[in-house]
């Protein structure tokens, strides 16, 4: 579920967008922040990496993935209960 301020929109990226909880892989008990780093409608636009409270990265990125990709998991976050999509570090 959208747990930060205001509503969630995944058309608009949010400059720091965060996931936590049971998705593929990922260790709920890390935050991941999810970077907008690469060229859009490339296949690794988007990078999802562990961070600390700070938002300082933990290692590598958990993986990286393209744009209609993330779209699905940030609609999946929104209107599921398995994790959670915000603007800001989730504890």
């Amino acid at each position: 579920m959208w747990i930060g301020e205001g509503p969630f929109s995944s058309y608009g990226y949010q400059s720091n967008a965060y996931l936590r909880g049971v998705y593929q892989n990922l260790d709920p008990a890390h935050c991941y922040k999810i970077e907008d780093v690469d060229s859009p409608g490339s296949s690794t636009q988007y990078h999802v990496v562990p961070v600390d409270s700070n938002g300082n990265p933990l290692g590598p990125p958990a993986f990286e993935t393209a744009g209609q990709v993330m779209y699905s998991i940030w609609e999946g976050g929104r209107e599921g209960t398995a994790y959670n999509i915000s603007n800001a570090y989730i504890p």
